[in-house]
């Protein structure tokens, strides 16, 4: 142990969100990040959000990142965009694909905006595709500030040709519908804006799944 501040767990392969979930039942910091284990974040990343937070009071501190495929660097460039955001703006961003909002990396949480009663606001182990904004909607309920830097290029996502979105596809990854439902019901609550939008992504991925199942030969009696 170099650094006694620092607590590794060793546990069984349960996925993301089963991973995820058990560092915030352990944590105790004031502040809460996610890194996936194949992306990496530049040195300066938790310092640079920290003071994000604080310097605006944010609930929420974001930054931009690079993509890494086959070790080349694609920036993903986003300009004249506003660095503070209410909760409206927030949810209206985080469904935006250019922004890469939508993910819970990249991101340093206040404890308080996960946290209730000391219990942690948990991603569905349900879901094993788009879980990460579900769990956003949900959290962001509890935020009134979202900072963005997004001139600050701090988180690196690696790209392999195994990653799960680049996967064959299989019936687990019909759970988006789960997680689209969450945001849809959240939407209705506290951004009626998008609602709309996220119906219609909705309605266009129920026709892409049930497509999918189609050409695989299996019936929804098997699912």
């Amino acid at each position: 142990r170099i650094d006694s501040r620092i607590n590794v767990m060793h546990i069984r392969n349960a996925g993301v969100s089963n991973a995820r979930n058990t560092g915030m039942k352990l944590a105790t910091g004031r502040y809460i990040t996610f890194c996936d284990s194949d992306d990496y974040i530049e040195p300066n990343m938790i310092s640079t959000l920290y003071y994000d937070a604080l310097t605006s009071n944010a609930d929420v501190a974001m930054c931009n990142y690079n993509l890494i495929c086959n070790e080349t660097i694609i920036k993903n460039e986003v300009t004249n965009f506003k660095n503070i955001l209410n909760k409206q703006e927030f949810y209206s961003f985080a469904i935006e694909d250019k922004y890469y909002c939508g993910f819970a990396c990249m991101k340093l949480f206040k404890r308080s905006a996960i946290y209730h009663n000391d219990t942690p606001i948990l991603f569905n182990e349900d879901i094993h595709l788009c879980e990460d904004i579900a769990w956003l909607f949900e959290v962001a309920q509890h935020c009134t500030i979202f900072f963005y830097n997004y001139n600050k290029h701090l988180y690196n996502y690696v790209q392999h040709e195994n990653n799960f979105n680049h996967r064959k596809w299989n019936i687990k990854l019909a759970t988006i519908l789960k997680a689209q439902f969450i945001q849809i019901e959240i939407a209705e609550k506290n951004c009626p804006d998008i609602a709309g939008i996220l119906k219609e992504q909705s309605l266009r991925t129920g026709i892409g799944i049930e497509y999918e199942m189609i050409q695989l030969g299996i019936s929804d009696d098997n699912t």
